[in-house]
């Protein structure tokens, strides 16, 4: 019995003794700031990171332990990688470092440290994230794919609201006075149908160049075209994804299948948002292997200092030329948790800077007073960039303050949001300061582009064509209409000045007559070869039709100028040395039907200016009375005749060309008011 109470007690201190010895043993512990955790390499390399293992005792680190890591799971168990080396030795501050280079093999690799011999001490688990080596062709074509969806997704949507709008745009831009806030909200408005301020301020560069606006019309539009961007920008922020093909689906059943055109239109316009938000699926996707990637991180967070971040935005929209497509990635990038608010706002103001290179690059060649539009589309924004700069977070925090916060919804849906409220709340705040100071800007911008003295242009030259704005149908086709309307005043004025030689015997005006038949041919082509390209376009049958119509006038306009140049100016070059001269009634009979003819011109122009049906029916009935009325006059001159009157003898011949010549002007003036009718019928 003493036997067994001296074992037991003998026993009890043994295991006290070897408890405490247990308990102080040395353990390992992952208290370190980066232990290696959770890294992601391509297969191949190295790891970006060492692993770390801390060894302690009673909270004190402990040097010359032993520590093994070995590889306990593998998508190939006969593959594992190489540690090197496997047993490490702690340094005096209780670390060891283990260098990993995985298999080949894709997929997670579990890791596990312990104190070598020791079973007791613990393990500490890493896991090794391998991913192929062609990861980033993936991302970059995801990137560029869904960039692509994103473009042609706003490009679509972008043309249905201009086809939806139709001749309202035209409208809408003949309205432009010196009424601010009427330019104000024009410029927002058709910002938004066109989906680009870029394309707005290229397309008031071409107004202002062929004359139909002036420079000072241009600022308060240029103030609401910045507003205009915020609507596409927060239609991204709302992301509606996963409803992508949901909206294509029901765009594509609209305008498949609808026969109404506006139902066409709108079909257009949702599918266009479907590709918009199916785009913006893509690149989110395809950027989540960059929330692992280092070196990506370690640029976007160098997108904290603003310059870098405002120089960035400028760079890529300059490249891109869509800011929309690069504050789109900006807001994926802040709903992956890449991007905080503090570092997407230099980045907005970089790319709403950046659209000034399109509007630059497109008043090259242009008039000084066009070129005050670019030069202005520059200034405001960067006038914008100055002045919010310098207080970036004090501004984020208006920001989170009236939007959703992380805490409520979440980082993939609040920082968004965010995103574009500040774009929107910046504009917004932004045009409040700018707009009552409309004149001083544009007094500004007069300073910086002084107006030249002598600012020619080429004689044979268009005033208003201009390719750029071939991308809105509608707007291409009131240049087309604002040159035909030119050219038929040229045609005008030959048609006046052709008959000066016949009544004053000189020939002064003949040398201009003959420059403006060469300008009235030139105009002719290039009309017709830019309505030509309009026609082409996936346009509207209304905008088809009015562009053909366009052809037909164009054709009558040339006619009448050929009968100037080819039929009476030899006869006034030869009436001029021939020394003949008309009779009084005569010469009254062909003064007169002269006058009638013009009138008739000048009623084709505004019929045809304003698609006056009224007037046109007018027109066709004094046509077919003025037809008449030559037969009179050819009858009184074969009275003269008759007669013998001797000045109506000798120029019987050339009375008889005028008359002639006259009328036929006056059955293509004519034409104009019936083509015109027809197509309306």
């Amino acid at each position: 019995m003493r036997i067994l109470a001296f074992i037991f007690v003998l026993l009890f201190f043994s295991g006290l003794v070897s408890s405490q010895n247990i308990l102080s043993k040395p353990i390992i512990k992952d208290t370190l700031n980066y232990c290696g955790d959770n890294q992601v390499v391509t297969s191949g390399q190295h790891l970006f990171k060492t692993v770390k293992v801390l060894v302690s005792e009673k909270g004190n680190p402990v040097a010359g332990v032993p520590v093994e890591m070995k590889v306990v799971l593998s998508p190939n168990s006969n593959e594992k990688g190489i540690i090197t080396p496997t047993i490490i030795v702690t340094n005096n501050k209780g670390i060891v470092e283990f260098n990993y280079f995985p298999a080949k093999e894709s997929g997670d690799y579990l890791l596990v440290a312990s104190i070598a011999n020791e079973a007791n001490s613990g393990i500490l688990a890493y896991k090794v994230t391998v991913r192929k080596n062609y990861w980033a062709w993936w991302v970059v074509f995801g990137l560029l794919g869904g960039l692509g969806l994103f473009l042609f997704g706003i490009n679509y949507l972008s043309d249905g609201l201009q086809r939806a709008a139709g001749n309202k745009l035209r409208t809408i831009l003949g309205s432009l006075t010196n009424n601010r806030i009427a330019g104000l909200g024009i410029g927002a408005f058709i910002t938004t149908v066109i989906q680009s301020s870029s394309a707005m301020s290229v397309m008031l560069i071409s107004f202002v160049d062929s004359g139909l606006m002036k420079f000072r019309q241009t600022v308060p539009v240029i103030i609401g075209s910045a507003i205009g961007t915020t609507l596409t920008i927060q239609l991204v922020a709302l992301n509606f994804s996963k409803y992508a093909l949901a909206f294509v689906a029901v765009g594509f059943i609209l305008n498949f299948f609808s026969k109404r055109h506006y139902f066409k239109h709108i079909g257009q316009i949702i599918t266009g948002l479907g590709l918009l938000f199916l785009g913006l699926m893509l690149m989110s996707e395809s950027i989540g292997p960059l929330k692992t990637f280092q070196p990506v991180i370690d640029a976007l967070l160098e997108m904290e200092n603003p310059l870098i971040g405002v120089l960035a935005g400028i760079i890529f929209t300059a490249i891109t030329q869509s800011a929309s497509a690069f504050i789109g990635i900006v807001i994926i990038l802040g709903s992956q948790g890449l991007l905080s608010l503090e570092a997407s706002i230099p980045l907005l103001i970089g790319a709403n800077v950046g659209t000034s290179v399109t509007a630059i690059i497109a008043a090259v060649g242009v008039s000084t007073e066009a070129k005050k539009v670019a030069v202005a589309h520059a200034v405001y924004r960067i006038i914008g960039a100055g002045l919010i700069i310098w207080w970036i977070p004090a501004f984020a925090e208006i920001v989170r303050s009236v939007s959703v916060s992380e805490a409520t919804a979440g980082v993939s849906v609040a920082i968004p949001m965010q995103i574009a409220n500040s774009h929107t709340l910046f504009y917004l705040g932004f045009t409040i300061i700018a707009f009552p100071l409309t004149s001083l800007f544009a007094k500004l911008i007069d300073k910086l582009v002084p107006t030249k003295k002598a600012d020619t242009q080429i004689f044979l030259s268009v005033q208003f064509l201009d390719d750029n704005i071939l991308s809105t149908p509608p707007l291409a086709l009131n240049l087309a209409k604002q040159e035909t309307i030119r050219m038929a005043h040229i045609v005008q004025d030959m048609v006046n000045d052709v008959l000066l030689p016949f009544l004053l015997n000189e020939g002064n005006v003949i040398q201009e007559v003959e420059k403006n038949e060469k300008l009235v041919d030139y105009l002719r082509d290039r009309i017709s070869e830019y309505l030509v390209k309009i026609s082409r376009l996936n346009v509207h049958e209304e905008n088809t039709k009015e562009a053909f119509q366009m052809l037909s006038v164009v054709k009558e306009l040339e006619q009448m100028a050929d009968i100037v140049a080819v039929n009476l100016l030899p006869k006034a070059k030869e009436w001029v040395v021939s020394g003949h001269s008309f009779s009084n009634e005569g010469k009254k009979e062909i003064v007169d039907f002269h006058n009638r003819c013009q009138k008739q011109l000048s009623r084709a122009i505004e019929v045809f200016r304003d698609v006056n049906l009224e007037k046109a029916k007018v027109i066709n009935k004094k046509g077919k009375k003025y037809s008449d009325l030559a037969i009179e006059l050819e009858k009184s001159h074969f009275l003269r005749l008759a007669g013998e009157v001797k000045q109506s003898v000798d120029s019987s011949r050339f009375h008889m060309e005028l008359l002639g010549m006259f009328n036929a002007i006056n059955r293509h003036a004519s034409n104009i008011a019936r083509i015109l009718l027809k197509g309306i019928n």
